[in-house]
């Protein structure tokens, strides 16, 4: 093998070991991200049940009854 096909035989591989080092890095961060869907769904849920919890509460009319210190 000449020194050239040598050459072209190493930064082959190189690329190789680049591309799937960069497939093992999109695999995860794809992970991370489906993750953090899943994570903000959750949440967007519960602020709803929040924030629906607090507009009744504003909306609640006040009752006659007297405070339990008296």
């Amino acid at each position: 093998m000449s020194q050239t096909e040598q050459e072209n035989q190493e930064r082959f591989l190189t690329i190789e070991m680049k591309v799937a080092y960069q497939e093992k890095l999109l695999a995860e961060l794809n992970e991370v991200v489906r993750e953090q869907g899943l994570i903000i769904d959750d949440l967007k849920t519960r602020l709803e049940r929040t924030e629906g919890g607090v507009e009744a509460l504003l909306h609640e009319k006040p009752g006659h009854e007297k405070p339990p210190h008296y």
